[in-house]
């Protein structure tokens, strides 16, 4: 192992155990971090955390909006930059604090952010199918209601569907 991967690997496990200890981070959660900084390992080719610079960080941002999806077509979305910058940017911070890294700038760890347009883009949230008034009277008119079940989940269906509540509180309804 080449002293600047191994300078770099003991630069992760403290971040890590950072995150474990006193930023009480779940073990997923750190995960997403360590994922993070793989990817600026494959962008950097594993070279030194130390040259980390403004043009660097461009030259990332670039680069992982234009990342090609590991399984499917087309390139990776926003909200996986959004998070991978996110994740990168406090890692930067954090080691900008360390002895033998304070070189790096604050002012350059900025770069690592997408436009304001494109954080709204990347956070907004997704839209969720729902059928269509015509499909809720279809499946409505489709149960005969012939039974005591069939005539309760009718008028279940209905009340769903006339006043748009919970589930939870549906399903907790007295009868």
């Amino acid at each position: 192992m080449t002293s600047a991967a191994y300078k770099n690997e003991l630069a992760k496990r403290k971040f890590y155990d950072y995150l474990a200890g006193p930023g009480q981070y779940s073990p997923s959660s750190v995960a997403c971090y360590e994922q993070a900084i793989w990817v600026w390992e494959d962008f950097t080719i594993k070279s030194d955390f130390t040259g980390f610079t403004k043009t660097r960080a461009e030259d990332f941002r670039a680069w992982l909006k234009s990342k090609k999806k590991t399984r499917g077509e087309g390139t990776v979305s926003l909200s996986y930059c959004f998070d991978t910058l996110r994740y990168l940017t406090k890692f930067f911070e954090w080691l900008s604090d360390q002895p033998g890294y304070r070189k790096i700038r604050r002012t350059d760890i900025e770069y690592l952010k997408l436009t304001k347009q494109e954080t709204r883009m990347a956070t907004q949230p997704k839209g969720q199918e729902s059928p269509s008034v015509e499909e809720v009277r279809t499946l409505i008119e489709a149960i005969k209601g012939t039974s005591e079940v069939e005539m309760r989940d009718k008028a279940l269906l209905s009340l769903f569907f006339l006043t748009g509540a919970r589930i939870s509180a549906l399903t907790s309804l007295p009868m």
